[in-house]
């Protein structure tokens, strides 16, 4: 058509191309047996390549050093499973990560992965086919860390450790559990694969199991030791704990093998704890009381409970 300026020209130079030129002298279009491919002012190139192994469209920035690639997958056979892919950048110590949208046989998915080893995630993930839908954080290079919300028909399950961080100043229940009509099951149950039993336990009566130590801010306990001044003489010593609640109770117990008056007992009359105590409970402090017949070291345990 002519040999500068804008024009358009066919087989140029043999080429087997079409070949269109802006007003500068430009290649900006091209239909030839790669495909279609159009440059825009600003460099960047639009690139339809449907000769490839995954026809495919290709946008690259200005300079053309990066692009963003669609593409059409059949696998398995018979299938077009359309793949979105970002440009790609350096992150998570490789060069080649990007962000991938598959649209797959069936099921959905968007990751953060490396261009050249897919089987390489590192970053959020969602996932969704006809049985099962999962929105977490995915890395496949450190499995422990992986976690995510994992939904299947009437179940939800949380994958990881879990947090639950309400806002400043929202007056809901952090968590809340509330079972549909008719429930007969449990309300929580934590289960402990290794010793293959429950630890912990709500069922929807209330009844509650705990297999390990229970520990209360309202529950103190503790264990002291009192010599009596004197003989038929009570004695006290003063504990301290935080205990909370409004109310307080303590009870006490001994620890002798000598309970009650051994006035007249053999082989040691007049040994006995005759009786164990305590007073002036508070949310921080008692006083527990020993009285016995002699004047040996008594060992009380002690607990106080508020309410």
């Amino acid at each position: 058509t002519a040999a500068t300026g804008e024009r358009v020209t066919v087989n140029e130079a043999g080429a087997n191309k079409v070949l269109v030129y802006d007003d500068t002298d430009r290649a900006v279009g091209e239909l030839s047996g790669r495909g279609l491919l159009l440059e825009g002012t600003n460099g960047a190139l639009l690139y339809l390549d449907p000769d490839s192994t995954y026809p495919n469209l290709r946008l690259t920035n200005a300079d053309q050093s990066n692009q963003a690639v669609i593409n059409v997958v059949e696998i398995p056979t018979g299938s077009a499973n359309l793949g979105l892919n970002s440009g790609g950048f350096t992150g998570s110590g490789f060069t080649d990560m990007k962000w991938r949208t598959f649209f797959g046989q069936d099921f959905w998915a968007a990751e953060r992965i490396r261009d050249s080893a897919n089987n390489t995630a590192v970053g959020g993930r969602i996932y969704m086919d006809q049985n099962s839908a999962s929105f977490g954080y995915s890395d496949s290079t450190a499995a422990t860390q992986a976690a995510d919300i994992w939904v299947t028909p009437g179940q939800a399950k949380a994958r990881g450790k879990l947090t639950v961080q309400p806002y400043v100043g929202d007056t809901s229940s952090v968590l809340f559990v509330q079972p549909g009509p008719s429930h007969t099951g449990y309300m929580i149950r934590c289960w402990d694969p290794d010793a293959a039993q429950y630890k912990f336990s709500v069922d929807q009566a209330g009844n509650t199991l705990v297999k390990g130590t229970l520990t209360a801010g309202n529950i103190a306990t503790g264990t002291v030791t009192i010599t009596p001044s004197a003989a038929h003489t009570p004695t006290s010593a003063l504990v301290s704990f935080a205990c909370t609640g409004s109310t307080f109770r303590g009870y006490a117990t001994a620890s002798t093998t000598a309970p009650g008056s051994r006035k007249d007992a053999l082989p040691t009359p007049g040994a006995g704890v005759t009786g164990v105590s305590m007073s002036s409970v508070t949310s921080t402090s008692a006083l527990v009381w020993v009285n016995r017949e002699n004047l040996t070291a008594t060992v009380v345990n002690w607990m106080v409970v508020g309410s």
